[in-house]
């Protein structure tokens, strides 16, 4: 599967950036609500974006303190990114499904946002990135059941997305292949409401849904090791 210019340009990704930015910090809000520390201040911590596509949220990451990097699949996509590339800012090319250029624990917060539901083996993804995580693990991914009904609905259905799964099926997998097994993991569903205007949002808020939300987020915290 090609991640290059008329992928990129049938999604009109670029029309999408505050929205994919406001995405990014509801789900850091949220994280920061979960375990009572502020990822909205990244100062002293490193973070790792996978699937930064044009480095939309990586920008966001570095306005927020964080040594950041950018990883993506897509070279046409990091050309671009390194184009806009923010100061400081690190981007490689990389199939997180494979072994990853770096050392296990290297991450204070790895970030992976609507990237699962695109990739062939999302749980040799999720293990590739808790080797390199030593913090948290934040993820979102479309809800299996609701991506299909509802963006069909309204013709806006990504047939790249190959792997979509129910919070029930994530749990399943996690437990399964993570090792050691996280310190914490919480799985909710949510939906995002914008109110847009051409390219101009006017409102955006993320409201929790107990089961059948849009998008899935998914927390894990790693075990600290007691040595």
């Amino acid at each position: 599967m090609k991640f290059d210019v008329d992928y990129f340009e049938n999604r009109k990704y670029s029309s999408r950036e505050v929205l994919i930015k406001l995405h990014a910090l509801e789900a850091l809000k949220w994280v920061s609500t979960q375990l009572d520390i502020s990822f909205l201040d990244g100062k002293g911590k490193k973070v790792l974006d996978v699937g930064c596509a044009y480095g939309y949220v990586t920008s966001l990451l570095k306005k927020l303190m964080y040594e950041t990097y950018g990883l993506d699949v897509s070279a046409y996509a990091l050309k671009l990114a390194v184009e806009n590339k923010p100061k400081d800012a690190e981007f490689i090319v990389s199939d997180i499904q494979r072994s990853l250029p770096f050392m296990e624990n290297t991450f204070d917060l790895v970030i992976c946002f609507d990237v699962l539901e695109h990739l062939l083996y999302p749980e040799k993804a999720l293990k590739n990135m808790y080797a390199v995580c030593k913090d948290v693990l934040l993820c979102t991914t479309p809800h299996g059941v609701m991506d299909r009904i509802v963006k069909k609905l309204i013709r806006d259905y990504d047939e790249t997305h190959i792997n979509t799964k129910t919070p029930r099926e994530w749990m399943r997998i996690i437990k399964k292949e993570l090792s050691p097994p996280p310190e914490i993991l919480k799985i909710e569903c949510y939906y995002d409401i914008p109110l847009q205007v051409s390219n101009k949002v006017l409102f955006y808020k993320s409201l929790r849904f107990p089961k059948m939300g849009l998008g899935i987020r998914i927390l894990i915290k790693k075990r600290v090791k007691n040595f």
